[in-house]
């Protein structure tokens, strides 16, 4: 795959954490020998290295920190721990909207996959409705939550993990589905 400027701005856009994770890794690999190089005509090559073992546990810190908040908590904490707990995390931590990133983003693919496999049958406004609905559920649960019902009722497949999901049923249980999961509380 060819490397392009678009490409490149694109994934920056999109991808803002990953992009400043690539730099300081990247910045930190550059800087370690070239501060060895000019250790010896500093003032103090004991302050030098002091710097650069600051600036390369603060890179390490981020790298590990995101790499927590973005992957090991949502994909392997998050299931293990209950509504009411993962509520407080929520709150102590401030990401009531965001929770979920990488799950968030699985969950609009699923939507966008339903819209256009069914052809035009389930409108683009139960399905906004539906995921209105599902974010005010448990962050843990809501993306889960449309798909364990598709999934039980034999509507949606995959074909392999990971990959997108598909309607294989009638597309009117499906809109009837995603319907009732819209319909406000009582």
């Amino acid at each position: 795959m060819r490397l392009s400027k678009k490409k490149v701005v694109d994934f920056i856009k999109n991808e803002p954490l990953a992009s400043l994770i690539i730099v300081l890794t990247a910045l930190s690999f550059y800087l370690t020998p070239l501060s060895f190089l000019f250790e010896q005509e500093t003032i103090s090559p004991l302050y030098n290295r002091g710097l650069l073992l600051g600036y390369n546990i603060a890179v390490v810190t981020v790298v590990l920190f995101a790499g927590f908040w973005y992957t090991i908590y949502p994909r392997i904490i998050v299931p293990f721990i209950n509504k009411e707990t993962l509520s407080q995390l929520d709150k102590y931590f401030g990401r009531d909207k965001a929770v979920l990133w990488a799950r968030d983003k699985r969950r609009h693919a699923v939507m966008e996959t339903l819209v256009k496999n069914a052809n035009g049958h389930i409108s683009a406004t139960d399905l906004e409705k539906a995921s209105m609905r599902i974010e005010k559920m448990s962050h843990a649960h809501f993306h889960y939550y449309i798909l364990k019902e598709l999934r039980n009722s034999g509507l949606i497949k995959q074909t392999k993990a990971r990959a997108p999901y598909y309607v294989t049923g009638d597309v009117q249980q499906v809109h009837d589905i995603i319907s009732k999961i819209s319909a406000p509380k009582a």
